[in-house]
């Protein structure tokens, strides 16, 4: 009998989805104070100073702005999204449909420090029409809450995995490593790369915790609107206005608007054709989708039907939430009787929701819905009378919430097939109590979630991990969110801070190692008021200098305060921050001592460089090569260098962007990239010529890698292999550093000739690149920057 009710739930839905809809327009919205308009298209969301309208009307007036708009006219609207094979859901309901393939821990970069993330190849569009497109997405690995190569028949609950062959696992903890994951079973310790995974689902954070933080990244003081789009293939991205961009070549030419999303989530922006998107939502920070937070039980009982279950943002035959004719923007569908229950936060003081039976009832179904608090058999908070047939929706109202301190809460929605007194001419059973809650909202205390956004703000700057931060006596600290344009046009926005007032400090206790020869300080600003800092040890004041203004699309060179003094001490650190005024504003890169030598890399004198290929090479003022000329599709390049250093332990190879190369290089290729496949080298005495020998590389260390593409490649036997990287890799210097089995160098001085191969093919040839040499014992990639100076306090007198 549960095969006939699904079956006979099917017909009639296709009933209700199957009426005309030739004549609907385009796009169908509704607004904060419930009423609906429809038009074929919106207007003037084209470029960011733009005010787009809906119907004449302002989506983003304070007053009553758009909650919803959905696709209309043509297909299915926006509730009945595809899903895609390998996607990355994410905490709060976005969903990212790509492949991961790597994990980074977020301190690989030398010159920028990020959260811990996933290295996920999207499978859908995120680029700007006739740009490249990027080969992945950086996705922050706290923010995940399922990841699927190849779906199973259910979906896993958390903490468990399934691997390829159908194998299941329960896991008590989980650490990525950079290409699977290592779990804690109870049979002991596993660990499977991501080859043999089809899905993992980590025990993620407590959804209100993980919506707060998104806050703090989003939107930090809390004054604009959040929005949610969902796209094509199975993309749902949300982020804040302020996160937002708008571009367009035309204003009446639709199909050429282009909308950047740039989520929490995400250490990359997303752009989105406008005409993909298939459903927006609009709504403040104080009240939420419920959607955005996830279900943590659901109990679903069949009398009879048992056909179907629940689903989020669809009815529960996955259809769009409609009832009585009308479509809605968010909400669940379910079958009687369900029960669903969320968590709240201390800080919720009321709910409200509209419920109704979904179009698919049409005249027939019955149930009776009910709001409770912690406990489907607790009295309930709101009832409704008895639901028959699709009808406009019941509104609730604004139900308040009294939580009870120090104690967690639990929603409940109850949708109950009342048997009991049924009015004649209802189905006897539940095979049509099919019903929906209608843009259910959770509604928070403004002034308290201002405090818990404002107190998770510090967490949002990885450079400041570890770092006490100190304001002065009832300042708060301001963030905005800047966009950091780049040529290329992928962009992307920063978090910049400042003191509302006066200094701000960051302190922490470095216990200097006999290797700890430097802090890196890597702060810039924008166009905004000019900033100092000061580096301060034990109170005292020992540096100080200008923050620089970045260059968009440039990494940021930090500054390196030297620690020699200090070796072997516990010393009390401080850089203390110094706008001129609120409007100084920085962004914080990098803040933390480093175990790197001296920044000893040194450049030969050039006296020859050629390509085998046909290419032209010229030096440059700053010492660098630019290849220009014929781009062949392989190439070799010799180059010739004089040094008068003795002790050469291993050579660098820069990368470089450059305005001729596309796009800005560090390669000639059509995306940028180069790779590197292999170097020979050979030294020989000016002295005497005839005192040579080939130079041995051991070891390749590089400041970036792609996935697939590591330093390894360029010494191991492959001729196909190598290490590169392109303009996804701009967030820090690319550079490798090449180790000698044995130090190299002549008395009277030593010619090197180098000889680096890109055998790759498609022109992934250098545009510009550099070549330097060490003599440090220990060679590191310390980035270029600036050297700070060290000014001790004066000797006491004698």
């Amino acid at each position: 009998m549960a095969f006939f009710g699904r079956s006979l739930l099917a017909v009639l839905a296709l009933a209700v989805t199957g009426r005309a809809l030739a004549d609907a327009p385009l796009y169908e919205g509704r607004f904060a104070d419930g009423t609906r308009v429809g038009a074929a298209q919106f207007t003037a969301w084209h470029d960011a100073a733009g005010q787009p309208h809906l119907g004449g009307r302002a989506i983003l007036d304070q007053a009553n702005p758009l909650r919803w708009a959905l696709t209309g006219g043509t297909g299915p609207k926006g509730g009945a999204a595809s899903k895609p094979a390998a996607v990355v859901e994410l905490v709060g309901g976005d969903r990212l449909p790509g492949v991961v393939e790597e994990y980074r821990s977020g301190q690989e970069s030398l010159l920028e420090r990020l959260p811990p993330h996933l290295i996920v190849r999207p499978t859908v569009p995120i680029d700007l029409p006739g740009r490249p497109p990027r080969t992945h997405v950086r996705v922050i690995a706290s923010a995940v809450r399922r990841v699927v190569w190849q779906p199973g028949p259910l979906p896993m609950k958390p903490g468990t995995l399934r691997t390829l062959d159908g194998g299941e696992l329960a896991f008590r903890s989980l650490r990525w490593t950079r290409t699977g994951v290592f779990v804690l079973a109870d049979d002991g310790p596993r660990r499977l790369p991501f080859s043999e995974l089809g899905e993992i689902c980590p025990v993620g954070a407590e959804p209100w915790d993980a919506y707060f933080d998104s806050l703090a990244r989003l939107m930090p003081d809390l004054t604009t609107r959040l929005l949610r789009a969902d796209a094509g293939g199975g993309l749902v991205v949300t982020t804040s206005l302020e996160r937002f961009r708008a571009s367009g070549a035309d204003a009446q030419q639709v199909m050429t608007w282009q909308h950047l999303f740039h989520p929490a989530w995400s250490l990359d922006p997303l752009w989105l054709p406008h005409s993909s998107i298939r459903c927006r939502w609009l709504f403040s920070p104080q009240e939420v989708p419920l959607p955005v937070i996830e279900v943590s039980r659901a109990t679903r009982t069949a009398v009879f039907g048992g056909g179907w279950g629940w689903n989020v943002n669809q009815s529960a035959a996955g259809e769009q939430l409609g009832a009585n004719g009308a479509a809605f923007g968010w909400g669940f569908g379910v079958q009687a009787r369900c029960e669903l229950e969320f968590p709240l936060p201390a800080i919720a003081t009321a709910f409200r929701t509209g419920v109704a039976l979904d179009d698919a009832a049409g005249s027939g179904g019955c149930a009776v819905a009910r709001v409770c608090l912690d406990s489907p058999q607790a009295q309930p908070l709101w009832k409704s009378g008895m639901l028959v047939g699709t009808t406009d929706p019941v509104d609730t109202g604004a139900i308040g919430l009294a939580l009870p301190a120090g104690k967690k809460s639990t929603l409940v929605l109850v949708a109950d097939e009342a048997h009991e007194g049924r009015p004649a001419g209802a189905d006897p059973y539940d095979i049509r109590d099919v019903v929906d809650w209608l843009d259910p909202v959770v509604m928070l205390n403004a002034d308290a979630l201002r405090t818990l956004v404002r107190e998770r703000l510090p967490a949002t700057i990885p450079a400041w991990k570890g770092w006490n931060v100190t304001l002065p006596t009832n300042t708060p600290l301001v963030v905005r969110n800047a966009f950091d344009g780049a040529p290329d046009g992928i962009g992307g926005y920063l978090p910049q801070v400042a003191p509302q007032s006066g200094p701000l400090t960051l302190a922490r206790t470095v216990q200097v190692g006999p290797r700890q020869r430097y802090l890196a300080i890597g702060v810039s600003r924008g166009a905004v008021s000019p900033s100092r800092f000061e580096v301060r040890v034990d109170g005292v004041t020992a540096s100080s200098a200008d923050v620089p203004q970045r260059q968009p699309g440039v990494p940021t060179r930090p500054f390196f305060f030297p620690l020699a003094r200090f070796a072997g001490k516990s010393v009390e650190v401080q850089v203390v921050h110094l706008p001129a005024d609120a409007n100084g504003l920085v962004s914080w890169h990098i803040l933390e001592p480093l175990d790197a030598p001296d920044p000893g890399w040194v450049e030969g004198e050039l006296l020859e460089a050629r390509s085998e290929g046909g290419a032209t090479l010229a030096r440059q003022d700053d010492g660098s090569i630019l290849v220009g000329g014929p781009a062949p599709e392989n190439d070799a390049h010799l180059v010739r260098v004089r040094s008068d250093e003795l002790g050469i332990t291993a050579l660098r190879f820069d990368a470089l962007s450059d305005a001729t190369l596309p796009p800005v290089g560090p390669g000639r290729s059509e995306t940028g990239g180069f790779v590197l496949t292999g170097i020979e080298a050979e030294a020989a005495s000016v002295a005497d010529p005839e005192t040579r020998r080939k130079l041995v590389f051991t070891a390749a260390t590089a400041s970036v890698e792609q996935p697939g593409r590591p330093a390894a490649a360029i010494i191991d036997s492959d001729p196909k292999s190598g290490w590169g990287a392109n303009r996804d890799a701009a967030a820090a210097p690319i550079a490798v550093l090449l180790r000698l089995a044995e130090p190299v160098g002549y008395p009277g001085g030593t010619e090197i000739t180098i000889r680096p191969q890109y055998a790759f093919g498609e022109r992934h040839v250098p545009g510009r690149f550099r070549l330097s040499l060490t003599t440090a014992a220990e060679p590191a990639l310390l980035p270029p920057g600036t050297l700070l100076v060290d000014t001790p306090p004066p000797s006491p007198p004698q």
